[in-house]
């Protein structure tokens, strides 16, 4: 029962990790973690969901759209480039290449993807998120789980002080 508790509340703080990574903050071996992931999910407690070739777990009744946003916030390299893209609205290509100093095949991978889940559309040679009120309700929500010092300069700048 102590284990179960120690891993919903990981879940709850952390919505989105996956297995290895609840496995680190809990330093539970993979059999029982595997086992108590499924009675927590069994039960109604947790949702599991995948994302791409990643199962993460959220609590249950989490809203489908705050899922797909985490799973890709979770990613590092997506999670630059979102933000970049709530600050400078209708970047292109070589924006986001040069601000980020990421390589053109990685940003046309990430906004390949990106597109594909319908979280930012290409228009005109430029890229615009599909839903920047939710991005924004999304990294405010769960800043402390995304413990990222771009995440916190963001948000600092369009909320109240």
């Amino acid at each position: 029962m102590e284990t179960r508790r120690r891993i919903y509340e990981v879940i709850i703080s952390f919505p989105g990790l996956h297995f290895r990574e609840i496995q680190r903050r809990t330093r539970l071996g993979n059999g029982s973690l595997r086992y108590n992931l499924s009675v927590l999910e069994r039960r109604g407690v947790i949702e599991s969901e995948k994302h791409g070739r990643t199962l993460r777990y959220y609590p249950r009744g989490m809203r489908s759209d705050e899922k797909k946003l985490l799973g890709l916030l979770r990613l590092k390299t997506v999670r630059r480039i979102l933000i970049y893209l709530l600050a400078h609205p209708e970047a292109r290509h070589s924006d986001i290449v040069r601000a980020l100093s990421l390589s053109p095949s990685t940003v046309t991978w990430h906004m390949k993807r990106l597109v594909e889940h319908g979280v930012v559309e290409e228009r005109y040679g430029t890229y615009a998120l599909v839903d920047r009120d939710g991005l924004r309700r999304t990294l405010s929500t769960h800043r402390a789980s995304l413990l990222d010092e771009m995440v916190d300069a963001f948000i600092s700048l369009w909320e109240p002080q």
